[in-house]
């Protein structure tokens, strides 16, 4: 099972959080594929206690955008996803995020039974993209891009997290592109089931907030 500590950032210290967070950890295991063109995606967390600050890099082939509004099918699009059990009860969130920043928010303990966030919760989410806002149909050749995200600790629903700091998590960190002309699974933390499925606690890694 892999491990990852995620480091305190003192905010006032800087004047973005992601001042002090690299891309520095792979998302590059393909649990489903043997595609040798796979994405190349890398990505950074950190938190202040009240915020998790995500940052992804991406380097692929394809990238397409149609999805803009709050819950929509974003896992068609090149897509960037963060699933996490902050408490140990079996409940786990999806935050899915395509390359124009719409976002997708559920919860629950598996992929049948799951909760929507509220769009007033989902709006709590502050994403911004290289790629900008608009959406576009598949574009091929090459695309560096970048996804930054803020999601402060209301957007766990299910739950009341008064502080990250200290707290021991489970997590699993995505990549995916389900509608492009060749799609692609990546993962963090390997998943060992037949067919592709994020929603899978079992393999999350360990994730210590400082």
């Amino acid at each position: 099972m892999k491990k990852l500590n995620i480091p305190y950032i003192n905010i006032a210290a800087h004047l973005s959080p992601f001042e002090a967070i690299s891309p520095i950890y792979a998302i590059d295991i393909a649990p489903w594929s043997s595609e040798k063109e796979n994405p190349t995606v890398h990505f950074g967390i950190g938190h202040d206690g009240q915020n998790i600050f995500l940052i992804y890099s991406v380097q692929e082939s394809a990238v397409v955008a149609k999805t803009t509004t709050n819950n929509g099918p974003v896992w068609q699009d090149s897509c960037v996803e963060f699933f996490i059990m902050p408490e140990n009860d079996g409940i786990f969130y999806n935050f899915e995020f395509n390359c124009i920043g719409a976002k997708l928010l559920y919860a629950g303990k598996n992929r049948q039974e799951r909760t929507p966030a509220s769009d007033a919760i989902i709006n709590q989410v502050i994403l911004n993209s290289t790629l900008g806002k608009e959406p576009f149909d598949e574009k091929t050749g090459y695309f560096d891009w970048t996804l930054t995200a803020i999601i402060p600790i209301s957007c766990f629903f299910q739950h009341k997290i008064e502080t990250l700091k200290g707290k021991n998590s489970k997590a699993n960190f995505y990549k995916c592109g389900d509608g492009l002309s060749k799609p692609h699974y990546l993962a963090w933390s390997n998943i060992k089931t037949p067919t592709p499925d994020f929603h899978t606690p079992q393999y999350f890694g360990e994730i210590r907030f400082e």
